[in-house]
């Protein structure tokens, strides 16, 4: 019996472009680090579960370098290898020589070739101040079965800038370091309601998830660019504070860095017209404007991430169960207030989402499960608008997106697993004597 031969190669930066797992497989360029291994460490493997009563463990591999002279170390630029990063790509492969024919067990991300069989993990990534009380709020690992990582690193320092598409106040886009490295992209969302855009769904978690945390607040910044305060139309005081009070959702405050004028949370605003009741002629503006900035942020933002990814290399999945008021980053939950509709899954980013919408907005609004903070002014459109306001209408994104080629709104929905029918047969009694 002969044994496989146990090679181990990384993907170092080659001829002045980097590598990382980004990078599309065909394209790497491997070096043989074989001789550095550490022998009496090993190489393993751990994946699943020892025993049946064990919860599924993440998968693991683990390799032991010689590292004396520092040619491993993240950071170094001058040695054998070049500049040495992190997440550089690394495959261990078994080269079968002879009759043995081993059996590995790998994620469905790997690549074959004749007997060389290369193992690439599966990870999740979050916010770095999400991933460090994960287990707290159920999602672990084990739970997973893969790791969580910070999608920018565990300073939000980690990042990939683009310049291609300026938008209003933001210059550059920072796409999270762990996401552009990733070979594959599955995005996994939650379909829910949005104070600031009305709904969120796949466009939403790729525009805000996949981006530091400094381009996210930028994000939301885009709706205070175009003006719509205007002090010298309200120079009396009694007027001003009778205008901060009318918001019965603390939508308006004195700005904090201008005394004198209004800040709006747009967040908080429905657009319910009670400030505009109050307010002096001409002196303050609720305008689609400032609510569709942000929608047209998210469809930017969206289109450079996925700039990023192979279209091959993508897909999309979301959730439309439990559906609530407000996003999950909220950080509490509540009844939900739309009936459960599936789960919904396209390569296409625009029909999918096209496709929620379209199924949610045929649903009743469960207005008894709303928060007692929250109120329903309009009754047109999609029940998400009817909450949330008319200026944040959940299908605006759809339009941007699909102006930017991510996809089309016409779709063809497939029942892949219909919901069962339970009938339930009429109850038969006997009787006793």
């Amino acid at each position: 019996m002969t044994l496989p031969a146990v090679t181990v190669e990384i993907g170092f930066d080659s001829g002045g472009a980097k590598q990382s797992l980004g990078t599309a497989y065909d394209d790497l360029v491997w070096t043989d680090v074989t001789a550095y291994v550490l022998a009496k460490d090993g190489i393993t493997f751990s994946r699943g579960r020892a025993e049946a009563g064990q919860a599924a463990a993440a998968g693991q591999l683990t390799v032991s370098f010689d590292n004396t002279d520092g040619r491993f170390s993240p950071g170094t630029t001058g040695g054998p290898y070049g500049a040495v990063h992190t997440r550089m790509p690394i495959r261990v492969s078994a080269i079968n020589s002879g009759p043995y024919s081993p059996t590995y067990f790998a994620p469905a991300d790997y690549d074959t070739t004749d007997s060389t069989v290369t193992l690439w993990l599966g990870f999740i990534t979050d916010v770095d101040w999400d991933v460090r009380g994960a287990e707290a709020r159920g999602y672990t690992p084990e739970v997973l079965g893969c790791p969580i990582y910070p999608s920018a690193g565990l300073d939000e320092r980690y990042q990939y800038t683009h310049s291609e598409h300026p938008f209003k106040s933001i210059k550059d886009w920072h796409v999270a370091g762990m996401i552009q490295d990733a070979s594959f992209l599955i995005n996994f969302a939650h379909a829910k309601g949005h104070p600031s855009c009305g709904y969120g769904g796949a466009i939403k978690n790729l525009a805000l998830g996949c981006m530091t945390g400094t381009t996210r607040s930028a994000m939301h910044d885009v709706m205070h660019v175009d003006p719509y305060w205007f002090p010298e139309r309200c120079p009396d005081a009694a007027a001003f504070k009778a205008l901060l009070a009318s918001c019965p959702h603390g939508g308006l405050v004195e700005d904090k860095h201008k005394p004198g004028h209004i800040h709006l949370h747009f967040e908080e605003c429905n657009q319910c017209g009670r400030c505009l009741k109050v307010a002096p002629a001409g002196s303050l503006k609720i305008d689609a404007a400032n609510f569709h900035a942000f929608q047209e942020a998210c469809a930017i933002s969206t289109a450079v991430t996925l700039s990023t990814f192979a279209p091959e290399k993508r897909t999309h999945l979301v959730l439309a169960t439990h559906m609530t008021p407000v996003c999950d980053c909220f950080g509490f939950t509540s009844m939900p207030i739309l009936p459960d509709a599936g789960l919904f899954g396209s390569d296409d980013l625009v029909a999918l989402e096209t496709a929620v919408l379209d199924m949610t907005g045929k649903s009743r609004l469960i207005e008894e499960n709303l928060p007692t903070s929250m109120e329903v002014h309009t009754r047109e459109g999609h029940p998400f608008r009817w909450l949330h306001g008319p200026l944040k209408d959940p299908y605006l994104v759809t339009a941007y997106a699909e102006q930017l080629g991510l996809g089309s709104r016409k779709y063809e929905l497939v029942d892949v697993y219909p919901v069962e029918q339970v009938f339930q047969n009429e109850a038969v009694y006997i009787q006793a004597h």
